[in-house]
């Protein structure tokens, strides 16, 4: 048997019986004595300190979590559902496993491990990263006692927003409870309201009469109250509820300009969202003049300027499942005219000459140069017919490039190596590529030269961007994260991976990567560390899908390529580095759901 069919199996056991053991030990967690309870949360306890705080404590935080701090623990826990919870689904399987934890050194003890399911099986209701910090037993049960009620009584997520005293501040989430919050559950939050920094509404039915029953909730600085159908008089009742807000979000509610009068009142307010509700543009123009220090998103709010900085805007796109690559020139905002198109069957690259000609793929092997201007073919190259010997195999293009010094830099899946070659096709020099999981579909994606005269990788089934000399040695390489997520297949909304698309290297010597099915935009430094980031659902009113590529604007901004994000989501998107979305992109007639590669050309003037 091979390797990787046998730790596959031996990963399936190990979780076949940790499901037993689960199965075999809950009738006994119901009834937990409070003696054994505190003797598995202190087995808990010792266990994260010695085998999980060297990768996820105060010195390092592996994927961004801290299990010394109860927010960043209960990111990995599933009360009462210990086959759910990641932490002991990962600490279960055998050393060797993909996904194992501690990754390094011996598995954790059974004894360990059956009070880990314990613990969580009870409920994980005793706070282990601040149990030495409590004065008394009696205190923290107490406490933990109070949380558990309030989460029973109104149906929320209550988390612990900050560790290490008794009267931490909490974050109350409705919008994964099974019901909409009556007035019963909504009371039941008065004997912590005073302690609510964040609480959420979004996606739930919220009236005004349901509004009114909230307690005052002095200490609140975010208001999540998108998709909640909210009208002017529920935000109002809330508000007054409310006066510290620092956020308040109203995407998709029933509110009008009322809603800015009571927004008026929050002395200390500084992000308002409004996409699609029912205010009006004068009175936002009014707000927004009248609280300058307010960050307010709108649909409706249109630039004074929109082509201010180099004027409308000419885009070159190309979507495989539409047979199409054309070049489009903005007419209006948010308007287009073609200028140019041309059929294709397969594409992953293209780009945008200094004379004005379009060098793009027709096929997985056939490059070619056009004019088009006079739709002239200027130049063409078949990678399957060129520099090739008999018998070398499947070869597949996704990415090339024109250089400075006008030969075209070729990456060659299949055969793992990237050429150049001069106007007339001959091989000017070859470097031959790291692949780990070859497959001449997914050996790489792009690839570009840089300023220093290396090749930056992205490797797709790898995961890995590698930067590569022009001797073929490995200078630098980046490992694209999982984040602690499973992958998942597909490639929506819910698929993931780190099926890396692109990757470009900054000025200042960090690098963006494009992380595909990652759903994400990460910049790393030279030390691998993340710098900056967009994840997912982090634009506002936007969803990422597949991340593709990456373009540095002038202005500094960047355009995302967000494709495989369905009708309702832009395939382009700019935006600020401080997240602010400023245009985006989207034609569902001549593109559709694959529109895997775009590049904006700031000056049409070029020709």
């Amino acid at each position: 048997m091979s390797e990787a069919p046998r730790t596959r199996l031996a990963t399936t056991l190990a979780l076949l019986a940790a499901t037993a053991l689960v199965a075999a030990s809950t009738a006994s967690t119901e009834g937990i004595a409070p003696a054994r309870a505190d003797d598995d949360a202190e087995e808990v306890a010792l266990m994260l300190e010695e085998r999980c705080y060297r990768c996820h404590g105060p010195d390092k935080q592996k994927s961004g979590l801290r299990f010394d701090l109860i927010e960043d623990l209960q990111e990995v826990i599933v009360p009462r559902a210990a086959p759910d919870s990641e932490l002991f689904r990962r600490i279960a399987l055998p050393i060797g496993a993909e996904d194992a934890m501690p990754p390094k050194g011996p598995r954790v003890s059974e004894d360990r491990l059956l009070a880990l399911l314990r613990w969580i099986n009870a409920g994980a209701l005793f706070p282990i990263t601040e149990k030495r910090g409590l004065e008394s037993t009696g205190e923290r049960t107490r406490e933990l006692e109070l949380i558990e009620r309030v989460r029973r009584e109104s149906g929320a997520r209550v988390l612990t927003l900050r560790g290490g005293a008794q009267e931490d501040a909490l974050l109350v989430d409705f919008s994964l409870a099974d019901a909409a919050p009556d007035e019963a559950g909504v009371r039941s939050l008065d004997p912590i309201a005073g302690r609510i920094v964040e609480l959420s509404l979004a996606g739930r039915d919220v009236s005004s009469a349901i509004a009114t029953k909230f307690p005052s909730l002095p200490a609140l600085e975010r208001l999540h109250l998108e998709r909640t159908g909210v009208d002017d008089a529920a935000l109002e009742a809330l508000v007054q509820r409310a006066p510290r807000l620092h956020y308040l979000n109203l995407h998709s509610t029933r509110v009008t300009g009322r809603a800015l009068e009571a927004a008026a009142h929050l002395g200390e307010l500084e992000r308002l969202v409004l996409h699609d509700t029912g205010v009006l543009q004068a009175d936002l123009i009014a707000f927004r003049t009248a609280h300058p220090d307010v960050r307010t998103s709108a649909t409706l709010a249109l630039p004074d300027k929109p082509f201010e900085g180099g004027g409308p805007r000419r885009i070159l796109a190309a979507d495989a499942s539409m047979k199409r690559i054309a070049l489009l020139q903005e007419t209006a905002l948010h308007h287009f005219d073609v200028l140019w198109e041309h059929p294709l069957e397969s594409l992953h690259d293209l780009q945008v000459l200094e004379n004005g000609n379009v060098l793009f793929q027709e096929t997985w092997t056939r490059l070619v140069e056009i004019d088009p201007d006079s739709g002239e073919r200027v130049w063409s190259y078949d990678a399957a017919k060129t520099n090739r010997d008999p018998g070398d195999g499947r070869i597949e293009v996704h990415s090339f490039r024109r250089l400075e010094d006008g030969v075209t830099m070729i990456a060659e899946s299949g055969s793992g190596r990237i050429i150049e070659v001069d106007r007339e096709g001959k091989l000017q020099s070859a470097v031959a590529l790291r692949i780990d999981a070859p497959d001449p579909h997914h050996d790489t994606r792009l690839v570009r030269k840089t300023a220093s005269g290396t090749y930056l990788v992205a490797h797709e089934a790898d995961g890995v961007v590698r930067e590569y000399d022009p001797g073929g040695s490995i200078v630098w390489s980046y490992e694209v994260p999982l984040f602690e997520r499973d992958r998942a297949p597909g490639n929506d909304f819910d698929a993931f991976g780190n099926q890396v698309f692109c990757a470009e290297r900054l000025e200042n010597g960090n690098t963006l990567v494009a992380t595909g099915n990652g759903h994400s935009l990460i910049e790393v430094t030279p030390t691998g560390e993340i710098a900056w980031s967009v994840t997912q659902d982090e634009l506002e009113g936007i969803r990422l899908a597949w991340v593709t590529t990456v373009q540095v604007l002038d202005n500094g901004n960047l355009v995302l390529g967000n494709c495989h994000a369905g009708e309702e989501q832009p395939q382009l998107i700019e935006i600020t580095r401080t997240k602010d979305v400023v245009w985006t992109f989207r034609d569902f007639e001549r593109f559709a759901n694959a529109l895997s590669n775009a590049w904006v050309v700031e000056d049409p003037r070029t020709r």
